[in-house]
Formats: C-alpha cells, structure tokens, sequence
C-alpha cells in the first residue's frame, strides 16, 4: 500500500502536502543513525548494525534465504535489540541510502530508449516495432544507451552540490568530460591528417543525419551496394557528446585506446606463436597476401589450400609447457587477475585474458613463457559469471541482478566508513609480500622474511659462475657490508 502512495505523490506531487519522500527517507536514516541498538550500546547504532550486516551479506555473497534466517536467530535471542522485523525492511532501509536505478526499456532494433516525452509509447517511432517484441540480434548502436549518461553529465556541467567531508562544508561541483578513446582496428597508411577542433568536426557534420535502429542500418547498406556508393553517408554519424554544450569547444575529442592497442597486439603475438586456429594471424589468408604482394616464396599456399607453419609457431609439447608455467605463476594481491583461470590445458588455449592481464603478459611474462617453452625438448567469462551469481530469481533474472548488483555498489561504497569489520576496502590480501618493518639481523635486509612457500623445500648447489654472480649481488646490495667497499 505504501509503495503506491509513494508512486502517486511522485507522479501528482502537488495532492501531498508535507515533506517530500526524499526528506523523509533522510529524516528515517538520521533517527536510526542516532537510535541505540539497544539501551546503553554506543558502539553501533540500529542503523550502523544493518549497515554492516547487509555489508556481510554482499562481501560473502549470503543469499537472502541465509541472512533473513540469522536475522530472525539475532531477533530472537536478543528481543531488546532495535533490529528489523524482516529481512524486506531491511533493504528498504538501504535503499534509502541514495544510491538506485531506473529500468527503461528500448527498441529491439536499437532505434530509441522509451524515456522522456517518450516513456509512454507502445512502439518505436522510428521502425514501428513494438515495445514488447523480444530483442532478435545483438545491438552496436551505443550512441542511444549513452543518451542517459549525456544527461548527467549536462547535469554536472551545471555543478551539483557536494559533501566535503574533510572540511564539513558543502560546495558546488562542476564536471566535464574531456575525451573519449576510440579504436577501430584499421591500418591508416595516409599522412597524418590536419588537427581539427570540435568546431570545425561539428560545422562538416552539419548536413549529416543519422537514425539509429537496425532496420535503418539494413537500409543505408542497401543504399551503399548500389551506384551511387561513393555518395553514401550511412557509414558516418555525430557523436552523441555534441549534445553537450562544451564538447565543439573540446581541442582534443578522441584519444588513442592504447591499453586496446596492447591487447590487440598481445592477442596477436600469443595466438599466433599458439597457433590458434581461430585467431592465429598466420592463416591462408596471410599467405595468399604474401603470395600477391611477390614476397616470401617459402610460405605461400601450396596445393590449393594447403600451407605450411611458420618456423615460430610451437609444437603441442612447446605449447604444454607455455601454459603450464603461465598456469603456475603467482602475482601480488591487486597486481593481475587470476591468469590461471584463462588458461585451457586441454584444447591448448588462453581465453578471457583482459587488457591488464595483456599488458603484464607483455611486459613481463612473455620473454619467459616463449623461452621455457622453446629451451623444453622437441573467459568475458568472469564477467557473465558475476553477474549470474546476482541471478537470485529466475522468473525475473534482470531485477534479480541489477538488485543485486546496485546493493553491491551500494555496500561497498559505504563500507569505506565502517570500523572494526572486514571490508574489501581492508580484508587481508591473499599473498602478502610486504615485509614486517622488523629487520633483526643484516641479512633480512638482502632476503625478508615475507611471502609463502610454494610446495617442499628444494636444494642445489651453486656452480663458480653462479656463486660469483651471487656474491657480487651482496656485495653491491647489502647495507652491511657498504662500509667496507671503497
């Protein structure tokens, strides 16, 4: 009953006299921030307690089953305690935190979001689908879903009022968006091109028209295959951010995606020395362009479709032993996702590596895979996968994760402000390789007691060589003995 009212003071505003449900909400969070969790407790108060319970709740990723049946244990063995009757209160409370999320419904064509003047509609008025016609293919048409992001930021642009907490003061922020990075794979072999502004880009755009949708996109290919394709415009389109009424004046709109880059080339590089069927670029594809372009007679196609391997490519074996050692490696918490996870010993693959875990494997592991492997003897799946663990309720799967997901968001942000809890702000780190600050003798300076051994101790003796090498590391690194070196 109480969530219609609440919709229909939204909706008619001006039937409702007295304070606003935003006022309300916060007037609510304020008297259980004050309120005791029981008389004579000044460690939590009723709403600090729910806080931190909820925190628990998404940290250990509790179902809602779980946490409601200890809420009901902690009800009943301390009765006098301030604590919710049920576990749906519970998240109305934290809803009232602040932080929530509209659901907007668009086109299955990627023409249009139903929002605004247009919320109301029952199909789309660009294609004429209907509002309720499942989705049918995958949708590229970004520009419509970044429409509601280019509201807020004109919204920042304005300022919006800000907390200060460190000077207890309230200010106004103003926000810009100063480029985006874009990357579409091509090789550009023209001269570089001359430096325009945001002006000059928006006054050459100005008889440009562009509608989203995939039927519309169907069409404009059409157009292009005909005679008139050098006229076709159906390939160019207006940034969205030209809504915004700084970005003509933007010098720079657009910057190279170098970490993209780097995964492009990471990709390319390990694939193909894995020889990946799929996306190895020493395909026959390549070796047909060798053989058009006259070069490099020893790998054209032989046979029709035959060709042969390029001398760097690896062996079953060689592979075998490529991902076996990126499988073994061990990085510091917060240094690189979980490698291991990407590697597929059984069909001979990496997948799912993302663009940081590119740039480590470039900058650092790759030497040492490559030479392990040649000196031996001749999942976008984290991602979905998170996001099904939110899945709580099958009937209604996208409520269940985007709920799940925002009290997430929700409870991380406020975990920033808890004490004496594990938070993921605070949690121990799963390999610690951070010295004690304790150094009892000089040689804890050259070898720290940190870290944890991985399998039984090993022991080998040093050739001349080695022990050479080793000594003259002390000598140069060890404190202890810097006196003595002139």
């Amino acid at each position: 009953m109480d969530e219609h009212v609440e919709d229909d003071e939204q909706e008619f505003p001006s039937l409702y006299d007295g304070p606003s449900r935003v006022a309300r909400d916060f007037n609510d969070l304020v008297a259980d921030g004050e309120q005791e969790l029981y008389i004579g407790c000044s460690k939590y108060s009723k709403l600090s307690f729910l806080v931190k319970l909820y925190h628990i709740k998404c940290m250990c990723s509790v179902s809602d089953k779980t946490i409601s049946t200890i809420q009901d244990l902690l009800r009943d063995a301390f009765d006098h305690a301030k604590l919710l009757r049920t576990f749906y209160e519970a998240k109305k409370t934290i809803r009232k935190l602040g932080i929530e999320y509209k659901k907007t419904d668009d086109c299955p064509n990627d023409c249009m979001l139903y929002r605004g003047d247009d919320e109301d509609l029952t199909k789309c008025k660009q294609c004429g689908t209907s509002r309720w016609k499942q989705k049918a293919r995958k949708g590229n048409d970004i520009d419509i879903y970044l429409q509601p992001l280019v509201d807020e930021l004109k919204q920042l642009w304005d300022g919006v009022k800000t907390y200060d907490a460190n000077t207890k003061c309230t200010f106004k922020m103003f926000v810009a968006l100063m480029w985006t990075v874009r990357f579409d794979g091509q090789v550009e072999n023209r001269d570089s091109p001359k430096i325009l502004f945001g002006t000059d880009i928006l006054r050459q755009q100005s008889n440009v028209h562009v509608s989203f949708g995939k039927m519309i996109n169907m069409i404009g290919q059409i157009r292009c295959n005909g005679e008139d394709a050098n006229q076709c415009d159906s390939n160019w389109k207006k940034s969205v951010f030209f809504d915004l009424p700084y970005w003509k004046e933007s010098i720079l709109c657009h910057n190279l995606d170098v970490m993209h880059i780097e995964k492009n080339v990471c990709n390319n590089v390990v694939f193909t020395i894995l020889n990946d069927s799929e996306k190895s670029k020493d395909n026959l594809k390549a070796q047909k362009d060798l053989q058009c372009m006259g070069i490099r007679l020893e790998l054209w196609p032989h046979d029709g479709e035959k060709y042969s391997s390029a001398i760097f490519t690896m062996s079953n074996s060689q592979k075998d032993i490529f991902l076996k050692t990126l499988q073994k490696v061990v990085f510091p918490d917060s240094y690189s996702s979980n490698i291991m996870h990407c590697v597929d010993l059984r069909q001979r693959k990496l997948t799912g590596l993302k663009s940081h875990d590119c740039h480590i494997l470039m900058e650092h592991l790759l030497p040492i895979l490559v030479k392990n492997a040649l000196l031996a003897p001749v999942a976008r799946s984290w991602y979905l996968g998170r996001m099904k663990q939110y899945a709580r309720n099958r009937d209604h799967a996208e409520g269940s994760i985007a709920e799940g997901y925002l009290s997430e968001e929700i409870l991380t942000f406020f975990s920033r402000y808890l004490d004496n809890i594990e938070t993921k702000m605070n949690r121990p780190v799963r390999v610690n390789d951070q010295p004690n600050g304790v150094i009892s003798n000089a040689c804890e300076i050259m070898f720290p007691k940190v870290g944890k051994a991985l399998g039984a101790a090993t022991h080998f003796k040093l050739n001349q060589m080695e022990r050479h090498q080793a000594h003259h590391h002390v000598l140069v690194n060890c404190e202890a003995v810097s006196e003595f070196i002139d």
